[in-house]
């Protein structure tokens, strides 16, 4: 799905339904670009998540993931990766 959607907070560009081989787990990965930012941001729907089965229609998509994006937005437009203390690392 190619340019799905765009409006004034949000362009969506791609979406791509994803899938273990034996279809155990299904999940969409949204790539989509805020108003006025210059890099994509990408957002993967839960798994097995029953708002966004196989085959969901292109409407259907857009009402169901539109407040995710919002919030999805809203999470890393106020992430501070400056503390990396608390980040789990090999050692």
């Amino acid at each position: 799905m190619a340019n799905v959607h765009i409006n004034s907070d949000y362009t969506i560009t791609n979406v791509n339904f994803c899938n273990t081989p034996d279809n155990a787990q299904t999940w969409y990965q949204v790539e989509y670009q805020w108003a006025g930012q210059p890099q994509s941001l990408f957002y993967v729907t839960p798994y097995n998540d029953e708002k966004f089965p196989a085959g969901l229609a292109k409407d259907d998509f857009i009402s169901n993931v539109s407040s995710s994006l919002s919030t999805h937005y809203g999470i890393m437009s106020t992430a501070n990766f400056d503390d990396l203390s608390s980040w789990d690392t090999e050692e």
